[in-house]
Protein backbone atom coordinates (compact mmCIF):
# COMPACT_ATOMS: atom_id res chain seq x y z
CA UNK A 1 0.00 0.00 0.00
CA UNK A 2 1.40 3.38 -0.94
CA UNK A 3 1.42 5.83 1.94
CA UNK A 4 3.42 8.76 0.69
CA UNK A 5 2.22 11.87 2.47
CA UNK A 6 2.01 15.56 1.77
CA UNK A 7 2.02 17.66 4.92
CA UNK A 8 1.40 21.32 5.75
CA UNK A 9 4.24 22.10 8.14
CA UNK A 10 3.33 24.18 11.17
CA UNK A 11 6.41 26.34 10.68
CA UNK A 12 4.51 28.12 7.93
CA UNK A 13 1.18 28.33 9.77
CA UNK A 14 1.18 31.96 11.00
CA UNK A 15 1.28 33.37 7.49
CA UNK A 16 -0.79 30.62 5.92
CA UNK A 17 -3.70 31.80 8.03
CA UNK A 18 -3.18 35.54 7.71
CA UNK A 19 -3.49 37.92 4.81
CA UNK A 20 0.01 39.35 5.28
CA UNK A 21 3.28 38.67 7.03
CA UNK A 22 4.52 42.20 7.41
CA UNK A 23 6.89 44.05 5.18
CA UNK A 24 8.63 47.34 4.76
CA UNK A 25 6.77 50.49 3.80
CA UNK A 26 8.12 52.72 1.05
CA UNK A 27 9.37 56.20 1.64
CA UNK A 28 7.01 59.02 0.75
CA UNK A 29 8.94 60.07 -2.34
CA UNK A 30 8.66 56.60 -3.91
CA UNK A 31 12.12 56.94 -5.42
CA UNK A 32 14.75 54.27 -5.71
CA UNK A 33 17.44 55.30 -3.26
CA UNK A 34 19.93 52.46 -3.72
CA UNK A 35 19.75 51.16 -7.25
CA UNK A 36 22.65 53.17 -8.63
CA UNK A 37 20.51 56.11 -9.81
CA UNK A 38 21.91 59.52 -8.94
CA UNK A 39 20.64 63.00 -9.71
CA UNK A 40 24.19 64.34 -9.73
CA UNK A 41 25.66 67.21 -7.70
CA UNK A 42 23.65 70.29 -6.80
CA UNK A 43 24.83 73.44 -8.59
CA UNK A 44 23.86 76.95 -7.55
CA UNK A 45 24.91 80.56 -8.10
CA UNK A 46 28.33 81.60 -6.92
CA UNK A 47 30.33 84.80 -7.04
CA UNK A 48 30.95 84.33 -10.72
CA UNK A 49 27.31 83.73 -11.59
CA UNK A 50 25.22 80.65 -12.25
CA UNK A 51 27.13 77.41 -12.44
CA UNK A 52 27.15 75.61 -15.74
CA UNK A 53 24.57 72.78 -15.80
CA UNK A 54 26.36 69.43 -16.14
CA UNK A 55 25.55 67.22 -19.09
CA UNK A 56 23.01 64.45 -18.45
CA UNK A 57 24.51 61.07 -17.69
CA UNK A 58 22.51 57.89 -18.19
CA UNK A 59 21.96 56.15 -14.83
CA UNK A 60 24.11 53.03 -14.53
CA UNK A 61 21.10 50.90 -13.54
CA UNK A 62 18.17 52.15 -15.62
CA UNK A 63 14.57 51.15 -15.16
CA UNK A 64 12.64 49.68 -18.07
CA UNK A 65 9.35 50.89 -19.52
CA UNK A 66 8.61 47.37 -20.80
CA UNK A 67 6.43 45.47 -18.33
CA UNK A 68 7.57 43.01 -17.33
CA UNK A 69 11.22 43.58 -18.17
CA UNK A 70 12.79 40.55 -19.89
CA UNK A 71 13.91 38.03 -17.27
CA UNK A 72 14.53 34.36 -16.65
CA UNK A 73 11.51 32.02 -16.52
CA UNK A 74 9.66 31.31 -13.29
CA UNK A 75 10.17 27.57 -12.62
CA UNK A 76 6.89 25.67 -13.15
CA UNK A 77 5.39 22.91 -11.06
CA UNK A 78 6.36 19.84 -13.06
CA UNK A 79 4.19 16.87 -14.00
CA UNK A 80 5.57 13.51 -12.87
CA UNK A 81 3.23 11.35 -15.00
CA UNK A 82 0.76 10.17 -12.36
CA UNK A 83 -3.00 10.39 -11.95
CA UNK A 84 -5.32 13.26 -11.07
CA UNK A 85 -8.88 13.43 -9.73
CA UNK A 86 -10.77 14.69 -12.77
CA UNK A 87 -14.14 14.98 -10.97
CA UNK A 88 -13.48 14.97 -7.22
CA UNK A 89 -16.32 13.44 -5.22
CA UNK A 90 -16.10 15.12 -1.83
CA UNK A 91 -17.07 13.11 1.26
CA UNK A 92 -17.01 15.23 4.43
CA UNK A 93 -16.32 13.20 7.58
CA UNK A 94 -17.08 14.77 10.98
CA UNK A 95 -17.80 13.56 14.49
CA UNK A 96 -20.77 14.11 16.82
CA UNK A 97 -20.51 17.26 18.89
CA UNK A 98 -18.78 19.24 16.15
CA UNK A 99 -20.44 22.66 16.12
CA UNK A 100 -18.99 23.32 12.64
CA UNK A 101 -20.33 20.11 11.08
CA UNK A 102 -23.01 21.82 8.98
CA UNK A 103 -20.63 24.54 7.76
CA UNK A 104 -17.89 22.07 6.84
CA UNK A 105 -20.36 19.88 4.97
CA UNK A 106 -21.71 22.89 3.07
CA UNK A 107 -18.15 23.93 2.21
CA UNK A 108 -17.36 20.49 0.76
CA UNK A 109 -20.58 20.52 -1.24
CA UNK A 110 -19.95 23.76 -3.12
CA UNK A 111 -16.28 24.65 -3.23
CA UNK A 112 -15.28 22.45 -6.20
CA UNK A 113 -17.88 24.13 -8.43
CA UNK A 114 -16.76 27.72 -7.84
CA UNK A 115 -14.72 30.27 -9.76
CA UNK A 116 -11.90 29.71 -7.27
CA UNK A 117 -11.77 26.02 -8.17
CA UNK A 118 -11.76 26.83 -11.89
CA UNK A 119 -8.82 29.19 -11.35
CA UNK A 120 -6.70 26.78 -9.32
CA UNK A 121 -7.57 23.45 -10.95
CA UNK A 122 -8.59 23.59 -14.60
CA UNK A 123 -5.14 23.83 -16.23
CA UNK A 124 -3.85 20.62 -14.63
CA UNK A 125 -4.22 17.66 -16.97
CA UNK A 126 -2.76 14.15 -17.00
CA UNK A 127 -0.96 12.27 -19.76
CA UNK A 128 -4.29 10.99 -21.12
CA UNK A 129 -5.68 14.48 -21.57
CA UNK A 130 -8.03 14.41 -18.58
CA UNK A 131 -8.07 17.65 -16.61
CA UNK A 132 -9.26 18.49 -13.12
CA UNK A 133 -12.81 19.71 -13.46
CA UNK A 134 -15.77 20.43 -11.23
CA UNK A 135 -16.38 18.09 -8.34
CA UNK A 136 -19.49 17.12 -6.43
CA UNK A 137 -20.53 16.88 -2.79
CA UNK A 138 -23.53 15.74 -0.82
CA UNK A 139 -21.86 12.72 0.80
CA UNK A 140 -21.15 12.72 4.52
CA UNK A 141 -19.65 10.50 7.17
CA UNK A 142 -21.17 11.34 10.57
CA UNK A 143 -19.44 9.33 13.25
CA UNK A 144 -20.42 9.18 16.90
CA UNK A 145 -17.01 9.01 18.54
CA UNK A 146 -13.48 9.70 17.35
CA UNK A 147 -10.41 7.73 18.41
CA UNK A 148 -8.03 9.44 20.80
CA UNK A 149 -5.11 8.91 18.38
CA UNK A 150 -4.63 8.42 14.65
CA UNK A 151 -1.25 6.95 13.73
CA UNK A 152 0.46 7.05 10.34
CA UNK A 153 3.78 5.25 9.97
CA UNK A 154 4.83 5.28 6.32
CA UNK A 155 7.71 2.87 7.00
CA UNK A 156 5.15 0.17 7.91
CA UNK A 157 3.03 0.73 4.82
CA UNK A 158 -0.18 1.19 6.80
CA UNK A 159 -1.70 3.33 9.52
CA UNK A 160 -4.35 3.14 12.21
CA UNK A 161 -6.17 5.96 10.42
CA UNK A 162 -6.46 3.97 7.21
CA UNK A 163 -7.60 0.93 9.18
CA UNK A 164 -10.17 3.08 10.98
CA UNK A 165 -11.51 4.59 7.74
CA UNK A 166 -11.78 1.14 6.13
CA UNK A 167 -13.70 -0.10 9.17
CA UNK A 168 -16.16 2.80 9.07
CA UNK A 169 -16.77 2.22 5.35
CA UNK A 170 -17.40 -1.45 6.12
CA UNK A 171 -19.95 -0.68 8.87
CA UNK A 172 -21.63 2.05 6.79
CA UNK A 173 -20.64 5.02 8.96
CA UNK A 174 -18.77 6.47 5.99
CA UNK A 175 -20.11 6.17 2.41
CA UNK A 176 -18.32 3.69 0.16
CA UNK A 177 -15.92 5.36 -2.27
CA UNK A 178 -16.78 6.15 -5.87
CA UNK A 179 -14.40 7.03 -8.69
CA UNK A 180 -12.29 10.10 -7.84
CA UNK A 181 -13.38 9.97 -4.20
CA UNK A 182 -11.80 12.53 -1.87
CA UNK A 183 -12.55 12.17 1.84
CA UNK A 184 -12.07 15.26 4.03
CA UNK A 185 -11.65 14.02 7.60
CA UNK A 186 -12.01 16.56 10.42
CA UNK A 187 -10.99 14.94 13.74
CA UNK A 188 -11.99 16.82 16.91
CA UNK A 189 -9.46 18.69 19.05
CA UNK A 190 -9.37 15.72 21.45
CA UNK A 191 -7.82 13.50 18.75
CA UNK A 192 -4.05 13.49 18.31
CA UNK A 193 -2.82 12.71 14.80
CA UNK A 194 0.70 11.29 14.64
CA UNK A 195 2.50 11.19 11.27
CA UNK A 196 5.85 9.43 11.43
CA UNK A 197 6.43 10.87 14.90
CA UNK A 198 5.20 14.38 14.06
CA UNK A 199 2.26 15.62 16.15
CA UNK A 200 -0.77 17.46 14.79
CA UNK A 201 -1.05 21.16 15.69
CA UNK A 202 2.50 21.10 17.05
CA UNK A 203 4.46 19.98 14.00
CA UNK A 204 1.94 20.13 11.13
CA UNK A 205 -1.52 21.40 10.26
CA UNK A 206 -2.86 18.79 7.82
CA UNK A 207 -1.88 16.22 5.22
CA UNK A 208 -3.30 14.22 2.34
CA UNK A 209 -2.58 10.74 1.02
CA UNK A 210 -4.15 7.79 -0.82
CA UNK A 211 -5.36 4.34 0.24
CA UNK A 212 -7.19 1.32 -1.11
CA UNK A 213 -10.35 -0.09 0.43
CA UNK A 214 -12.76 -2.87 -0.58
CA UNK A 215 -16.37 -1.59 -0.39
CA UNK A 216 -19.05 -3.74 1.27
CA UNK A 217 -20.37 -6.42 -1.10
CA UNK A 218 -17.36 -6.15 -3.40
CA UNK A 219 -14.11 -8.02 -3.81
CA UNK A 220 -12.43 -5.32 -5.86
CA UNK A 221 -10.33 -2.71 -3.98
CA UNK A 222 -11.09 0.93 -4.79
CA UNK A 223 -8.62 3.77 -4.46
CA UNK A 224 -9.63 6.80 -2.46
CA UNK A 225 -7.79 10.02 -1.72
CA UNK A 226 -8.15 11.49 1.72
CA UNK A 227 -7.08 14.55 3.66
CA UNK A 228 -6.84 14.84 7.42
CA UNK A 229 -7.51 18.29 8.86
CA UNK A 230 -6.91 18.20 12.65
CA UNK A 231 -8.84 20.70 14.75
CA UNK A 232 -6.00 23.12 15.42
CA UNK A 233 -8.39 26.08 15.43
CA UNK A 234 -12.04 26.75 16.19
CA UNK A 235 -12.18 29.24 13.31
CA UNK A 236 -14.15 28.10 10.28
CA UNK A 237 -12.08 30.41 8.05
CA UNK A 238 -8.82 28.85 9.19
CA UNK A 239 -10.18 25.33 8.69
CA UNK A 240 -11.43 26.06 5.17
CA UNK A 241 -8.09 27.63 4.19
CA UNK A 242 -6.29 24.46 5.30
CA UNK A 243 -8.91 22.17 3.76
CA UNK A 244 -8.79 24.00 0.43
CA UNK A 245 -4.99 23.62 0.42
CA UNK A 246 -5.35 19.84 0.79
CA UNK A 247 -8.23 19.60 -1.70
CA UNK A 248 -6.40 21.14 -4.65
CA UNK A 249 -3.24 19.18 -3.87
CA UNK A 250 -5.16 15.91 -3.58
CA UNK A 251 -6.91 16.59 -6.89
CA UNK A 252 -3.71 17.43 -8.78
CA UNK A 253 -1.42 14.96 -6.95
CA UNK A 254 -3.45 12.14 -5.31
CA UNK A 255 -0.36 10.01 -4.62
CA UNK A 256 1.90 12.77 -3.27
CA UNK A 257 4.79 13.71 -5.54
CA UNK A 258 3.76 11.44 -8.42
CA UNK A 259 1.66 13.90 -10.47
CA UNK A 260 1.91 17.69 -10.11
CA UNK A 261 4.44 17.64 -7.32
CA UNK A 262 8.11 16.97 -6.72
CA UNK A 263 10.82 17.45 -4.12
CA UNK A 264 13.62 18.26 -6.53
CA UNK A 265 13.28 21.95 -7.32
CA UNK A 266 14.84 24.74 -5.28
CA UNK A 267 11.41 26.32 -4.94
CA UNK A 268 9.99 23.08 -3.56
CA UNK A 269 12.80 22.83 -1.04
CA UNK A 270 12.03 26.21 0.49
CA UNK A 271 8.21 26.12 0.43
CA UNK A 272 7.87 22.91 2.44
CA UNK A 273 6.78 20.74 -0.47
CA UNK A 274 6.51 20.66 -4.21
CA UNK A 275 2.75 20.66 -4.73
CA UNK A 276 0.63 23.46 -6.14
CA UNK A 277 -0.71 24.89 -2.86
CA UNK A 278 2.67 24.63 -1.13
CA UNK A 279 4.11 27.16 -3.54
CA UNK A 280 1.60 29.77 -2.47
CA UNK A 281 2.19 29.56 1.25
CA UNK A 282 4.34 32.12 3.06
CA UNK A 283 7.57 30.72 1.61
CA UNK A 284 6.49 31.85 -1.85
CA UNK A 285 4.27 34.91 -1.58
CA UNK A 286 2.98 36.54 1.57
CA UNK A 287 0.25 39.13 1.72
CA UNK A 288 -1.82 37.32 -0.90
CA UNK A 289 -2.24 33.75 0.21
CA UNK A 290 -5.98 33.65 0.77
CA UNK A 291 -9.10 34.44 -1.23
CA UNK A 292 -12.78 34.75 -0.32
CA UNK A 293 -15.04 32.47 -2.33
CA UNK A 294 -18.77 31.98 -1.75
CA UNK A 295 -18.46 33.18 1.84
CA UNK A 296 -15.51 30.89 2.63
CA UNK A 297 -11.83 31.72 2.98
CA UNK A 298 -9.65 29.52 0.77
CA UNK A 299 -6.00 29.40 -0.23
CA UNK A 300 -4.64 30.66 -3.51
CA UNK A 301 -2.76 28.06 -5.49
CA UNK A 302 -0.05 27.90 -8.15
CA UNK A 303 -0.77 28.46 -11.85
CA UNK A 304 1.87 27.41 -14.35
CA UNK A 305 0.07 29.45 -17.00
CA UNK A 306 0.24 32.66 -14.95
CA UNK A 307 3.89 32.01 -14.10
CA UNK A 308 4.75 31.51 -17.77
CA UNK A 309 3.14 34.87 -18.56
CA UNK A 310 5.15 36.53 -15.73
CA UNK A 311 1.99 37.31 -13.78
CA UNK A 312 1.28 36.46 -10.17
CA UNK A 313 1.41 32.65 -10.18
CA UNK A 314 -0.74 32.39 -7.05
CA UNK A 315 -4.31 32.54 -8.31
CA UNK A 316 -6.87 34.00 -8.17
CA UNK A 317 -4.70 37.12 -8.08
CA UNK A 318 -5.67 40.76 -7.59
CA UNK A 319 -5.86 42.90 -10.76
CA UNK A 320 -2.37 43.93 -11.87
CA UNK A 321 -3.29 47.62 -11.80
CA UNK A 322 -4.18 47.20 -8.10
CA UNK A 323 -1.37 44.86 -7.06
CA UNK A 324 1.34 44.30 -9.66
CA UNK A 325 3.35 41.12 -9.52
CA UNK A 326 7.03 41.84 -8.88
CA UNK A 327 10.08 39.71 -8.20
CA UNK A 328 13.82 39.28 -8.69
CA UNK A 329 14.59 36.71 -11.37
CA UNK A 330 17.64 34.57 -11.94
CA UNK A 331 19.16 34.95 -15.37
CA UNK A 332 20.70 31.51 -15.13
CA UNK A 333 19.87 28.24 -13.39
CA UNK A 334 18.70 28.38 -9.80
CA UNK A 335 20.95 25.39 -9.04
CA UNK A 336 24.51 26.33 -8.16
CA UNK A 337 27.52 24.02 -7.77
CA UNK A 338 30.44 25.35 -5.73
CA UNK A 339 33.58 23.87 -4.28
CA UNK A 340 34.17 24.60 -0.59
CA UNK A 341 35.64 28.08 -0.27
CA UNK A 342 34.52 29.12 -3.76
CA UNK A 343 32.64 32.36 -4.48
CA UNK A 344 30.28 32.97 -7.42
CA UNK A 345 28.36 36.02 -8.56
CA UNK A 346 25.03 36.03 -10.39
CA UNK A 347 23.14 38.82 -12.11
CA UNK A 348 19.51 39.16 -11.04
CA UNK A 349 16.93 41.35 -12.73
CA UNK A 350 13.94 43.05 -11.15
CA UNK A 351 10.62 42.85 -12.97
CA UNK A 352 6.97 43.75 -12.48
CA UNK A 353 4.00 43.11 -14.75
CA UNK A 354 2.66 46.67 -14.26
CA UNK A 355 4.30 49.94 -13.18
CA UNK A 356 5.15 49.76 -9.49
CA UNK A 357 7.18 51.73 -6.93
CA UNK A 358 10.63 50.48 -5.90
CA UNK A 359 10.54 47.27 -3.90
CA UNK A 360 12.99 46.17 -1.24
CA UNK A 361 15.15 43.08 -1.77
CA UNK A 362 17.00 40.85 0.67
CA UNK A 363 18.63 37.41 0.68
CA UNK A 364 18.54 34.66 3.32
CA UNK A 365 19.94 31.16 3.59
CA UNK A 366 17.51 28.40 4.54
CA UNK A 367 19.49 27.85 7.74
CA UNK A 368 18.24 31.22 9.00
CA UNK A 369 14.65 30.05 8.59
CA UNK A 370 15.13 26.92 10.68
CA UNK A 371 17.77 27.98 13.18
CA UNK A 372 20.52 25.71 11.83
CA UNK A 373 24.16 26.45 11.00
CA UNK A 374 24.90 28.58 7.93
CA UNK A 375 27.28 27.18 5.33
CA UNK A 376 26.92 30.12 2.92
CA UNK A 377 27.74 33.79 2.79
CA UNK A 378 25.14 35.44 0.54
CA UNK A 379 24.72 39.14 -0.24
CA UNK A 380 23.17 41.55 -2.73
CA UNK A 381 24.71 44.82 -3.90
CA UNK A 382 21.28 46.50 -4.09
CA UNK A 383 18.48 46.82 -1.54
CA UNK A 384 15.76 48.54 -3.59
CA UNK A 385 14.92 48.16 -7.28
CA UNK A 386 12.29 48.62 -9.95
CA UNK A 387 11.33 46.89 -13.17
CA UNK A 388 14.38 46.32 -15.38
CA UNK A 389 17.05 47.20 -12.83
CA UNK A 390 19.74 44.68 -11.95
CA UNK A 391 21.50 43.45 -8.83
CA UNK A 392 24.59 41.33 -8.29
CA UNK A 393 24.22 38.36 -5.98
CA UNK A 394 27.38 37.00 -4.34
CA UNK A 395 27.44 33.46 -2.95
CA UNK A 396 30.32 31.86 -1.08
CA UNK A 397 30.35 28.28 0.19
CA UNK A 398 32.18 27.86 3.48
CA UNK A 399 35.34 25.79 3.38
CA UNK A 400 33.95 23.46 6.06
CA UNK A 401 30.56 23.08 4.38
CA UNK A 402 30.80 19.31 4.05
CA UNK A 403 28.97 17.23 1.42
CA UNK A 404 25.46 18.57 2.02
CA UNK A 405 23.36 20.78 -0.24
CA UNK A 406 21.66 23.90 1.04
CA UNK A 407 19.33 26.57 -0.29
CA UNK A 408 18.68 30.29 -0.10
CA UNK A 409 16.03 32.69 -1.32
CA UNK A 410 15.89 36.27 -2.50
CA UNK A 411 12.83 38.07 -1.13
CA UNK A 412 11.23 41.11 -2.77
CA UNK A 413 8.89 43.18 -0.60
CA UNK A 414 6.53 46.05 -1.37
CA UNK A 415 4.30 47.19 1.48
CA UNK A 416 2.89 44.01 3.02
CA UNK A 417 3.37 41.81 -0.03
CA UNK A 418 6.45 39.65 -0.61
CA UNK A 419 7.60 37.26 -3.34
CA UNK A 420 10.64 35.00 -3.36
CA UNK A 421 13.03 33.39 -5.83
CA UNK A 422 14.75 30.24 -4.58
CA UNK A 423 18.17 28.70 -5.23
CA UNK A 424 19.93 25.50 -4.19
CA UNK A 425 23.67 25.12 -3.69
CA UNK A 426 25.43 21.76 -3.96
CA UNK A 427 29.12 21.14 -3.18
CA UNK A 428 31.15 20.01 -6.20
Amino acid sequence: MRTSLSVIALAFAPCLLLLGCGGTQLGEDGENGSAGVSSGPTHGSGPSGPAERPSYERPPNPRSDVFPAPHGPIPPVTYQGGNILASPRIVTVTFDGDSLRGSLEAFGDVITTTAWWDAVASEYCDSRGSCVGHGSGGSYGRIAKAPSTYLTDSSLGDSSLQTYVAGRIKDGSIPAPETDALYLIYPPSSTIVDVDGATSCQDFLAYHSMMQVTPPGSTVPVELAYAVIPRCSSSLHELTVIASHEMIEAATDPYPYTSFGSRDDAWDFLTGGGEVADRCMVGASSGQNTYEESGYLVQRSWSNAAAKASHDPCVPAPPRVVQPYFNMAAGVSDRLALTPGQTKTLELIAFSDHPAPPFNVSVMEVADLFGSTNILDVSLDQSSLQNGQKATLTVKLHEDAGPYSTAFQVTSTLGQVSHTWSFTVAPQ
